[in-house]
């Protein structure tokens, strides 16, 4: 898990939506907004319409909050979880964040 420093604050977050140079990429796992940056600040958006029970959703953030932090991509982003990333497993949970951040550096 991503350490407090590491994720975006509530105010970052809306400064973050605000930024008109913001890269959007996708994937199954769901769509990062991201901007290079220094060090690795992010946030993980689930919705508790797709999934119920809060013990999935935030089992699923702790999980990529681990991934990216493992990776350490250099970015500021968010990432907004698909409907069908809840019954992904920790493998193919990490295949897709790779895949991520190997879009986010091709991308210009």
């Amino acid at each position: 898990m991503l350490p407090s420093e590491a994720r975006l604050s509530r105010s970052q977050f809306s400064q973050f939506l605000l930024n008109k140079r913001v890269v959007v990429v996708y994937n199954r796992l769901g769509t990062l907004k991201y901007v290079p940056s220094m060090s690795l600040q992010l946030s993980v958006v689930t919705s508790s319409k797709a999934e119920k029970k809060a013990v999935s959703r935030n089992t699923l953030r702790r999980r990529i909050y681990t991934v990216f932090g493992s990776l350490d991509p250099h970015i500021q982003g968010i990432v907004y979880v698909s409907k069908q990333s809840y019954a992904f497993s920790y493998s193919e949970i990490k295949a897709l964040c790779t895949d991520l951040v190997a879009r986010a550096r091709k991308a210009p």
